[in-house]
């Protein structure tokens, strides 16, 4: 009976309800994608679960490669942060619809940082309880793990951020449409982390232990939320967010740097850590105030109709197309609307060519064949006629 206990309560720790909430919210996003597009097209642009696909490759190849640094550089961070971590994570996720990464990890800091101990029930209070002591925080581990996190976001969002387009529509002061690119996928990353102390040996004496410069440690799983939620406007997608990926990459440098530093200057590690987090969160937030700051938007146009998005595997994903490019001859007759669109494309049923505007005002010319053999095979989604 104790065996079966002991199996209940280890089922509902913090770390694997938050394990199951992802998986959860993973799927319930690409549900609500899906039924989306559905609404908008009367087909899905991509029916398939990549969100789902995204957060468990995600979760194994980030897991390997951010287990493998934390071990090889020996970064160790206080059990303070292993136990609070996951509850924080969980409530962000269930509370905040987009994936926060940088601010979880920024307010598992704040609490382990400031905490006050005068409230015995609070959350560093319970660790009291159980005999650690919490005011040792190895603010430079934190900072070590702090980095690996930034890394592990810059390769998400190089990794699987504009690769697939799905528009939601929405209307200017002008009441015209515009077609805007959210984003939002996340993954459950398991880090192995290095756990300093004697809390193990005395609590929990079969757990195993490792010695690392004649100290003991124990080998911990930390569950790291990994992703990024938010919406593009006016830029193009896949640039956007190429960007955003650069700047991620040298803020992990900049992380690795001041890991290096705050060895020497301990004192400073605090500061450093709250600021590093802080700055990663500004980095976000300029991105997307830079966005909103283009001129350019993907809208209806008068002359021609834009794309605002490309099937996969599809005759257009093969063509010279990008999201944003607007379409002003179809099979030699211009079009102006989505009903002139498809009339023009039946006049051919297997091929397809464009005369097509970029976002730059340049022409192109574009042709494919259509081996299905019906004109909304194509692959090419633009506004729909009505959307209210």
């Amino acid at each position: 009976m104790k065996y079966l206990l002991g199996l209940f309560y280890w089922l509902v720790t913090p770390a694997v309800l938050l394990v199951l909430a992802a998986g959860l919210k993973s799927y319930l996003i690409s549900s609500h994608r899906v039924k989306r597009e559905r609404k908008l097209f009367h087909s899905a642009i991509d029916s398939d679960n990549y969100e789902g696909r995204h957060f468990v490759q995600m979760s194994l190849l980030l897991g390997v490669l951010g287990s493998l640094v934390s071990l090889v550089t020996g970064v160790t961070v206080p059990l303070s942060l292993v136990v609070i971590y996951p509850i924080v994570a969980l409530i962000l996720l269930v509370v905040v619809p987009q994936s926060v990464t940088l601010l979880t990890l920024l307010a598992t800091v704040g609490i382990m940082a400031f905490d006050p101990t005068n409230f015995t029930e609070s959350l560093t209070g319970w660790l009291t309880k159980w005999g650690y002591q919490t005011n040792n925080l190895n603010l430079v581990g934190t900072l070590g793990l702090a980095t690996i996190v930034v890394g592990g976001l810059a390769f998400f969002v190089r990794r699987n951020a504009g690769q697939h387009l799905s528009p939601k529509i929405e209307f200017n002061k002008r009441n015209t449409m515009i077609a805007v690119y959210p984003f939002n996928e996340l993954s459950v990353v398991p880090l192995l982390v290095l756990v300093p102390g004697n809390w193990f040996s005395t609590h929990l004496p079969w757990w195993p232990l490792l010695n690392l410069g004649g100290h003991s440690v124990a080998l911990v799983g930390l569950p790291l939320v990994i992703g990024l939620g938010l919406t593009v406007k006016h830029s193009l997608p896949t640039v956007f967010f190429q960007r955003l990926g650069k700047q991620l990459a040298w803020l992990t440098l900049l992380g690795a740097i001041l890991t290096i530093a705050c060895r020497f200057f301990t004192q400073w590690s605090l500061i450093a850590l709250l600021a590093y987090l802080i700055v990663g969160i500004i980095l976000v937030v300029a991105n997307i105030i830079y966005d909103r700051q283009q001129a350019f938007s993907n809208s209806q146009v008068m002359n021609g109709i834009r794309i605002i998005g490309i099937q996969p595997n599809s005759p257009a994903a093969k063509m010279n197309l990008v999201v944003g490019d607007v379409i002003l001859e179809v099979n030699g007759q211009k079009v102006t609307n989505e009903d002139d669109f498809y009339k023009a494309l039946i006049t051919n049923a297997t091929y397809c060519h464009l005369k097509v505007r970029d976002r730059n005002d340049q022409l192109k010319v574009t042709e494919t064949a259509i081996f299905q053999g019906a004109a909304h095979e194509i692959g090419i989604k633009v506004f729909p006629e009505n959307t209210k």
